[in-house]
């Protein structure tokens, strides 16, 4: 139980994923391209940077459980503050995950040479802490918040690598646009599939937060309209899937579109379309996440060039 309340604080598989995504875009669409010792940050420091990302995003759990304690006091499989955490524990952790990202980002911003790896920090930071305190329970704004968050996640790492990726546009720009498309693509993917994955979730929380009188999008809106507005961001998702694979140079890469990306999203889209009940909801959730892990290495790892 003790594993359990410390991943529901810390929503370990969602960091891993995070960091994960992180990896495979500098490990498949930076490295094979530049020479490593000419890399703006080296291997080290590349993990560092995922690291301080991965300290962020968790102390943005952290003062979203904070926050949220009394919402999850409804919901048993939820309640972990204070009945395994102490109000008092939670806050010196998220204290202590933000120093440690602090010193992390001081330290890359010093030795690359990049004040803006510095800046970034605080305001991430600052986003996660204003989701949780006042825009969680904001209609549509705070689902878009989480999902333009991810994106910006994976399109992170080609901005920290970004006077490489401008030296490669004078020598080989086929390449360079090659890569910048992808990278476009795939934050706009991970957008659009958090999107839907938040708007599920607000689903399939709608009646614990209508008792604690948070104003979610399920809530504000109402179940069939938050539905309708979720299937139409299924169906951007879905269109965007098929303009890719019409895009892409070989027969070989439409079918891994097909199979790694459009058949699951089609599957999801589909499975939302029959849900009603909250259970239903939470199975399209968990599918969206299998979904962003099948495109992750659909763009990243299968994809010829």
């Amino acid at each position: 139980m003790v594993i359990k309340a410390w991943n529901r604080l810390l929503r370990l598989p969602n960091l891993f994923i995070l960091a994960l995504s992180q990896f495979l875009v500098f490990r498949f669409l930076i490295l094979p391209f530049f020479d490593p010792d000419e890399l703006t940050l080296n291997f080290n420091q590349f993990l560092l940077l995922i690291l301080g990302f991965t300290m962020v995003c968790a102390s943005g759990n952290v003062i979203n459980a904070i926050y949220d304690r009394h919402l999850d006091a409804t919901q048993e499989s939820h309640f972990i503050i204070p009945k395994y955490f102490s109000l008092q524990f939670c806050w010196m952790l998220y204290i202590s995950l933000i120093g440690v990202g602090a010193a992390i980002s001081f330290y890359l911003a010093k030795t690359s040479h990049q004040t803006l790896l510095w800046w970034i920090y605080p305001f991430s930071v600052f986003l996660l802490w204003i989701y949780s305190y006042k825009l969680k329970c904001f209609p549509v704004l705070g689902n878009l918040i989480v999902a333009a968050f991810t994106g910006l996640a994976l399109l992170f790492i080609p901005f920290a690598f970004r006077e490489n990726l401008n030296d490669l546009r004078m020598l080989d720009y086929s390449l360079w646009a090659q890569l910048n498309y992808r990278f476009l693509m795939l934050g706009i993917f991970a957008m659009l599939c958090n999107l839907c994955r938040e708007l599920c979730k607000d689903l399939e929380d709608s009646i614990p937060d209508q008792a604690q009188q948070c104003q979610s999008t399920a809530v504000f809106y109402g179940i069939p309209t938050a539905k309708k507005m979720t299937l139409w961001c299924m169906f951007a998702l879905d269109a965007l899937l098929v303009l890719d694979m019409i895009r892409q140079p070989t027969a070989f890469n439409q079918v891994l579109a097909i199979v790694f990306a459009l058949a699951p999203a089609s599957y999801c889209s589909f499975q939302l379309y029959k849900s009603f009940q909250q259970k239903d909801f939470a199975h399209v959730s968990a599918s969206l996440k299998f979904l962003m892990l099948s495109g992750l290495i659909l763009f990243c790892v299968l994809y010829e060039f």
